[in-house]
């Protein structure tokens, strides 16, 4: 738990770096804006191998406190896709690498759009995993109701057997009475 508190904040830090560089990057010009869009890119990925590394950690908890944190996770995936559309969308509009209708410019822009596919596909996978663990969840509370519910009916066909016997007893008994009651 420990181990995942650690990344979690150090994601935090990077995504604050991160929004820090894309306040700062329209105002920048030359090398220096070279130089951000190269930091601003590499620490966008620093945060998502921070962001694997904690789903790793939380996969290695135990089940009861997986939920807490996979929603937690769910909330660092989505700022991580809205940091990445952050970058494309402010790098284009201050980067002067290529010029219009270029072929460059052309591949920059389809790296863009696949980027952006990735984002949303990432996105729509972190909802299903969500879902799937909460299903997971939804199947281990039904299991552990049917093995409460299974040693319940197990009790009460013990108890019916018990009481079998002690009807049958309590009947021979009360015949016996009856025959001791009429033959003297």
């Amino acid at each position: 738990m420990e181990r995942y508190e650690s990344l979690a904040r150090e994601f935090r830090q990077i995504c604050e770096h991160v929004r820090s560089k894309i306040r700062v990057l329209p105002d920048a010009v030359g090398d220096r804006r070279r130089g951000l869009i190269v930091q601003t890119e590499a620490e966008v990925e620093e945060a998502s191998d921070v962001l694997h590394r904690a789903v790793e950690v939380v996969r290695a908890l135990p089940l009861d406190q997986q939920p807490r944190l996979n929603n937690e996770l769910h909330v660092f995936q989505s700022e991580l896709s809205k940091l990445r559309k952050e970058v494309l969308f402010t790098i284009p509009q201050t980067s002067n690498f290529y010029a219009p209708d270029t072929p460059e410019a052309e591949e920059q822009g389809r790296i863009i759009d696949g980027t952006r596919r990735l984002d949303e596909t990432s996105d729509r996978l972190g909802r299903i995993q969500a879902v799937s663990e909460e299903t997971v969840e939804i199947g281990v509370n039904a299991l552990g109701d049917l093995q409460h519910q299974h040693s319940q009916l197990e009790n009460a066909r013990d108890m019916l057997g018990d009481m079998d016997v002690a009807i049958s007893r309590g009947r021979r008994i009360l015949s016996g009475l009856v025959c001791c009651v009429f033959f003297f």
